[in-house]
C-alpha cells in the first residue's frame, strides 16, 4: 500500500483502516478530494436519511479550498437541480458547512465541487450524497439570491423563506458592514403596494433588522431591495423575497414612518415618534441618531446635535398635513428628507382610521376600541411642563424595538413578540 491515489485503493487511501463492510458505506471520495486532503466531518455515509434539517459539515484538513460549490438534484424530477435549498460556505478556514433544506419529500443527489487555485473559476467534483427526504413539512429554501452577499450580507444567515408570524415580527440578516436597504411589504388580499409603511429597514455596523407590522390576517410578501457594491451610483436591486403567514394582526396596526434614499444614505434611525400618524396640535419632541449628518430641521425649526443624536421639540401642524425631518452632510442648503409623519386630528382620528380601513371586529372588539378612544381624549391637552414619559410620545430605547408609550399602555396594548430568524446551533 502506499499514498498514490493511482496506484493504492480507496480503502487503502483512508487515514484510518476500517473493515470492508464499513468502507462500502463510506462516502466515496475522488481522488482530487484526497489529493486536497478534503474529508467529510459530521456526515461520513454516503446515504443520509434527512428527518430534520441537515447541516453537512467537511474538513479542509489543509486550509487550502478557495471555491466550493453544491449542485442538488431531485431525482424524482429526472435530476433537475433544485435552486434555493443548499448552501455552502467556508465556516472557518479548516471546515466547510453545507446547509441542506430540501423543498419536498423524495430522493435527492447533492454533488460537491472544489477547487484551491483561485486564479481559475474552473471546480473538480469531491464528493457525493445520496439524500433521502423523509417527513419534514417545515423546511423551506433559501431566499436569498447569491449577488446579496455581494452587498454585504453574512454568508452565515439562514432564512426560511415562508415563517409564520403574528402582529410584529423581526428578521435579522448578519452583514460584514453597514448595509442599506429598502423593504417593501405586500398582502395576498388585501390592497397593500408596498409603500405603505408596515415594513422597515434598519442598519447598523453588523446587522441589518428588517421590522414589519401586520394589519390584518392575511399573507405578506416581503421583499428586500439592496444595492450592488460594484457601481456606486447602481440602482437598489430585489435580493429577497420572504414569505409571511400573519395568523393574528396587530391592533391598533399603525405605519413606521416614511423613509426615503437619503435615510439609508445617511446612517439615519429614527428615535421617536415611531409611528407615521401624529396628533395634530401636539408639542412632540422628534429624535434620530446620524453621525454622518451635518444639520437637520424639522418644520423649518433646527435640530440639536447631542452626541450622535438629533433632538427637537416642536407643535405638530394641523390635521392633514406632512412632517418630514429634513437633514444635509455638506451645509450647502441643499436639504434631504430623511423620515415622514402625517397629521391627524387627534389620537381618537388614528384609532378610528385604522378601525375602518383594517378590520371588521366583532361587538366585543368594537366595544373595547371604543373604550380606547376615550381613554386617549387628553392627548392634545399636553402642556410644555410634562415629562417625556407623560407625553406618551418617547420611547426609553434609541430604536424602534420599543414604541410602547403611555398611550399605548392605556390602550392596553402589550409589549410585542419578537421573533427572531438565525442560524440553526
Amino acid at each position: 500500500m502506499t499514498d498514490n491515489p493511482k496506484t493504492s485503493s480507496e480503502r487503502q487511501l483512508l487515514p484510518t483502516p476500517v473493515s470492508i463492510n464499513e468502507f462500502s458505506k463510506y462516502i466515496k471520495l475522488t481522488p482530487q478530494a484526497m489529493k486536497w486532503k478534503i474529508y467529510p466531518k459530521s456526515h461520513k455515509h454516503g446515504i443520509i436519511d434527512m428527518t430534520e434539517p441537515l447541516d453537512l459539515i467537511l474538513l479542509d484538513t489543509d486550509e487550502t479550498l478557495s471555491i466550493i460549490k453544491a449542485f442538488f438534484l431531485n431525482t424524482n424530477n429526472g435530476n433537475r437541480e433544485e435552486e434555493g435549498c443548499v448552501f455552502a460556505h467556508k465556516e472557518n478556514t479548516s471546515e466547510i458547512n453545507i446547509k441542506v433544506r430540501p423543498k419536498s419529500y423524495g430522493k435527492y443527489v447533492l454533488k460537491l465541487y472544489g477547487q484551491t487555485d483561485k486564479n481559475t473559476n474552473a471546480v473538480i467534483m469531491m464528493m457525493e450524497y445520496m439524500i433521502k427526504s423523509l417527513c419534514i413539512p417545515d423546511l423551506k429554501p433559501f431566499p436569498l439570491e447569491l449577488e446579496a452577499y455581494d452587498c454585504g450580507l453574512c454568508k452565515g444567515n439562514s432564512v426560511p423563506v415562508l415563517q409564520s408570524v403574528k402582529k410584529e415580527t423581526e428578521i435579522c440578516l448578519q452583514t460584514t458592514k453597514r448595509t442599506p436597504a429598502i423593504v417593501k411589504l405586500h398582502s395576498a388580499q388585501n390592497n397593500l403596494n408596498g409603500d405603505e409603511g408596515y415594513a422597515f429597514a434598519e442598519s447598523k455596523k453588523d446587522v441589518l433588522i428588517i421590522k414589519v407590522r401586520f394589519p390584518f390576517t392575511d399573507y405578506y410578501k416581503l421583499i428586500l431591495y439592496l444595492k450592488p457594491v460594484v457601481n456606486i451610483n447602481d440602482k437598489f436591486h430585489a435580493m429577497a423575497i420572504f414569505m409571511l403567514d400573519c395568523t393574528e394582526p396587530a391592533v391598533p396596526c399603525i405605519p413606521f414612518p416614511k423613509t426615503f434614499l437619503d435615510t439609508n444614505e445617511f446612517n439615519c434611525t429614527i428615535i421617536e415618534p415611531v409611528y407615521r400618524q401624529i396628533p395634530a396640535g401636539t408639542k412632540i419632541r422628534f429624535s434620530m441618531k446620524s453621525n454622518i449628518l451635518q444639520m437637520a430641521n424639522i418644520s423649518g425649526k433646527r435640530m440639536e446635535k447631542v452626541g450622535d443624536e438629533w433632538i427637537v421639540d416642536i407643535t405638530s401642524p394641523n390635521p392633514g398635513e406632512t412632517v418630514n425631518i429634513m437633514g444635509n452632510v455638506c451645509q450647502d442648503g441643499n436639504w434631504c428628507s430623511l423620515f415622514g409623519y402625517k397629521t391627524v386630528e387627534s389620537s381618537k382620528g388614528i384609532m378610528k382610521n385604522m378601525l375602518g380601513r383594517f378590520m371588521i371586529p366583532c361587538e366585543n372588539m368594537k366595544h373595547l376600541i371604543k373604550q380606547c378612544i376615550e381613554q386617549t381624549g387628553d392627548l392634545n391637552n399636553l402642556n410644555n411642563n410634562d415629562s417625556l414619559e407623560r407625553s406618551g410620545l418617547t420611547t426609553n430605547t434609541p430604536n424602534v424595538n420599543d414604541p410602547r408609550t403611555k398611550y399605548a399602555k392605556q390602550w392596553g396594548l402589550i409589549p410585542k413578540i419578537t421573533y427572531k430568524f438565525q442560524d440553526k446551533n
